[in-house]
């Protein structure tokens, strides 16, 4: 009886050391698909002012590969380079988020801002900007990947319990 729990408790340690490393792969390609994906919901461009250095929207998203941050717990990221940018084209902002306002850009090295309208020169010490509409391209990619990320870690279980319990 004894040797038969120990045998027991040594398969079900391989399983979840399996599952873990079944797991850990799932995740990390299913982030990468999913970052491919939000890349190319995106909107493109720099947008009508772009800076010098700007990175567009759709190039900007990365992967942190799963990391275990417990005992039978896994994390892993998507992120951007431009968490507000991404931020503002997601959810929208000034007049179209959720402030529903305008807010002040004022110049960062410069005491005024300059721009060209219909011809002629505008200087100004700040500009009130109306905000950019909400795109929801985050929140469809999700959308589609919710049965998805399902699917795939329910295999991870499945070929877990078949490579080391054999199939029933």
């Amino acid at each position: 009886m004894i040797s038969f729990e120990v045998t027991r408790a040594g398969l079900a340690e391989q399983f979840v050391e399996n599952l873990k490393g079944t797991t850990e792969r799932m995740l990390n390609d299913s982030l990468e698909a999913i970052r491919a994906d939000i890349s190319a919901e995106a909107p493109k461009g720099k947008g009508e002012n772009p800076k010098a250095g700007d990175v567009p929207l759709a190039e900007s998203f990365y992967t942190i590969p799963a990391q275990a941050v417990g005992e039978s717990s896994l994390e892993g990221y998507i992120a951007t380079v431009v968490p507000q940018k991404a931020r503002a084209l997601e959810y929208g902002s000034g007049l179209h988020g959720p402030a529903k306002s305008t807010y002040p850009i004022y110049p960062k090295n410069a005491r005024f801002l300059r721009f060209q309208k219909e011809g002629k020169t505008l200087i100004l010490p700040f500009v009130m900007h109306p905000g950019v509409y909400a795109h929801h391209y985050i929140d469809r990619v999700l959308r589609r990947w919710r049965p998805l990320l399902m699917q795939r870690f329910g295999e991870a279980i499945r070929l877990a319990t078949v490579h080391h319990w054999g199939t029933y």
